[in-house]
């Protein structure tokens, strides 16, 4: 969804479960703080190893998508 509509999504209550980019897609059933994400991928360059992930998928990240 990109990251400012999961801002506004995240201001107004809601919360984002999945993330899946290029090489990698993670999940949490709680919701992720956006902000944390957004500075883990900065850093890293990738959600692989993401501590605060439940789930990481590297093999098939598009495979999230029912999530």
């Amino acid at each position: 969804m990109g990251y400012w509509a999961t801002k506004f999504l995240e201001q107004d209550g809601g919360k984002v479960t999945t993330i899946i980019e290029r090489d990698a897609a993670i999940h949490k059933a709680d919701g992720f703080d956006i902000e944390h994400a957004k500075a883990y991928l900065i850093e890293h360059g990738s959600f692989i190893g993401y501590p605060e992930a439940d789930e990481i998928e590297v093999k098939d990240p598009l495979s999230f998508m029912e999530k």
